[in-house]
């Protein structure tokens, strides 16, 4: 939809791991400016850090490839994020990232309401 700008998507590893059918949809894509940036942790992080299964065994690098993706670059510290990150911008695409990162130790805040709640008030606001 955008073929003139640099289209850059962030996911995390529990995510990919969910919907690991994204990967195939990538492959048939002709998306030259489209990048997907996973970010490996090994958590769920937005739900509370619980560990993603088969966390820092998966290799997601080796998962897009066999999906058919060619440009696949894995990023395992800053030094090598800093010798890649022009990469982002101008391979050719489709082109997959995996940054691995820490583990945050940090709890992650809960929300005051429950999500039932959250969604009938974020339902409300929009019709109206």
């Amino acid at each position: 939809a955008q073929p003139e700008r640099r289209v850059i998507c962030l996911n995390g590893d529990g995510s990919t791991l969910m919907c690991l059918g994204s990967l195939v949809t990538f492959t048939q894509s002709t998306a030259p400016n489209y990048t997907l940036v996973i970010t490996e942790n090994g958590t769920y992080e937005v739900t509370g850090n619980q560990p993603v299964p088969g966390a820092g065994t998966v290799d997601f690098g080796g998962m897009a490839r066999a999906a058919g993706l060619k440009t696949v670059y894995t990023i395992d510290d800053p030094a090598d994020f800093e010798a890649k990150l022009d990469l982002h911008f101008e391979s050719e695409g489709p082109a997959v990232f995996v940054w691995r990162l820490e583990r945050g130790e940090e709890p992650v805040p809960r929300p005051e309401r429950p999500i039932c709640e959250r969604s009938h008030a974020l339902r409300a606001a929009l019709v109206g």
